[in-house]
């Protein structure tokens, strides 16, 4: 209808909301140890910094992640021409679990892997099967739904790759003795 709707405020009420919002930008600067002028310049340089210490972090978490292959590659149980990798990587959230698994697959190149973490209280799963496995007939999704089941959550994914949640952090170490057995009863 073309309708246009102001609010203003005006005499007393708008010399009050000024005072308010001075008041609000003092208490700001004074958070960041500035002055009023400089507020704006304070905000940007914390969000550069932000920026840069997330940044940082998922450099490191990617080198982690490296180095927690190479010594679960070192420490993986040959089963029937075959690796099993069951491991539990505390910290980690779901794309450095990927990460793990993928360098894991590239690294032992017929392999099954099956990773746990718990990262505040949040229970993550991934289980990674590699192209000759899944050939023969080895499904990472249902593994997963059946391991997940254990910590009282779900999940599912392809025959390759799959990824759960789960509830109970306490019930991780029993999802994870459940994977060596059914990772062994699978590659036999």
């Amino acid at each position: 209808a073309g309708t246009r709707r102001i609010e203003a405020l005006t005499g007393p009420s708008a010399e009050a909301y000024l005072l308010e919002q001075q008041d609000r930008l003092q208490r700001i600067a004074e958070r960041l140890s500035t002055s009023t002028a400089e507020v704006e310049d304070r905000v940007a340089a914390l969000q550069d910094e932000l920026e840069r210490l997330r940044r940082d972090e998922a450099r490191s978490r990617r080198e982690h992640g490296a180095t927690a292959a190479e010594t679960l590659a070192d420490a993986a149980v040959a089963i029937g021409g075959s690796f099993l990798v069951v491991a539990r990587l505390d910290g980690s959230g779901n794309d450095a679990l990927r990460t793990v698994a993928d360098a894991l697959r590239i690294r032992l190149k017929s392999a099954l892997v099956v990773l746990a973490s718990v990262d505040d209280g949040r229970v993550s799963l991934l289980a990674a099967a590699t192209p000759d496995l899944v050939q023969r007939g080895i499904h990472a999704g249902n593994l997963i739904r059946e391991l997940a089941a254990v910590t009282g959550g779900g999940g599912g994914g392809r025959p390759d790759l799959a990824q759960a949640g789960g509830r109970d952090a306490a019930r991780v170490d029993d999802a994870l003795a459940l994977a060596r057995q059914r990772g062994s009863d699978l590659l036999s």
